[in-house]
């Protein structure tokens, strides 16, 4: 029988990725870059999605 886990670091990781990738669902791969930028600084808003953005000229990068 497994011990139950005070924490559970892979299962926050999947947590984490998961929401992401919606968020990261509708941005270019330069937007994705400014938003993970501006996380590291420590001045980040929520991600906006460019209204311009077509699915055949900025393809998503898998995360």
């Amino acid at each position: 029988m497994k011990n139950k886990k005070p924490f559970d670091a892979v299962r926050m990781m999947r947590q984490i990725r998961d929401a992401l990738s919606k968020e990261f669902k509708s941005l270019t791969f330069d937007e994705q870059k400014q938003y993970i930028d501006a996380h590291l600084r420590g001045n980040a808003t929520k991600a906006q999605p460019n209204p311009d953005y077509r699915d055949s000229e900025h393809p998503r990068i898998p995360l």
